[in-house]
């Protein structure tokens, strides 16, 4: 269970980025209200900042919410069917999150590649788009090993607990 075991670490320490980054977005709008209702000065950027930082928290969220089986699933159809059926509904779903986190992955490193060529920034703090293209291809590969990994212990230990 190689993939797993990546997935899982790789999921808990994207976690941890999206903890700080959730206190940081934190941080930024306390700092907004505060400078904005006591000294009449808002934080310059704080849009743009809770903007990035809920792209982040969410992205590297995602791993660990599917790796803790905290993720949505309909299971209406599965609970019908036979446990081999049910089986191969489980591994063409994980197939084809593979396919969507594949085009995900490509394309947010493309649009990373276009907004880097183009040096598009934010407005008010200056910031560069790219590099958060990036880390959203990155969450998109974490989230690729899971499915993976779904796949590789329905094909070969049996059922799956998620």
């Amino acid at each position: 269970m190689p993939l797993r075991r990546w997935a899982e670490n790789i999921g808990s320490w994207f976690e941890w980025v999206a903890v700080f980054t959730l206190l940081f977005i934190l941080a930024v709008t306390m700092v907004d209200v505060i400078g904005a209702k006591l000294f009449l000065s808002p934080l310059k950027a704080s849009t743009e900042l809770v903007g990035f930082g809920q792209l982040v928290a969410v992205g590297c969220a995602l791993t660990a919410s599917f790796v803790a089986g905290r993720q949505v699933t309909v299971e209406f159809l599965e609970t019908w069917l036979p446990r081999k059926a049910g089986e191969a509904v489980k591994a063409l779903a994980a197939i084809l999150s593979l396919i969507f986190c594949v085009i995900l992955i490509w394309q947010s490193y493309l649009y990373g590649v276009a907004l880097a060529r183009s040096g598009e920034i934010t407005p008010s703090a200056h910031i560069p788009y790219y590099p958060f293209a990036y880390i959203l291809a990155a969450c998109f590969a974490s989230v690729s090993l899971y499915f993976m990994s779904r796949l590789t212990r329905q094909g070969g230990e049996g059922r799956d607990p998620n």
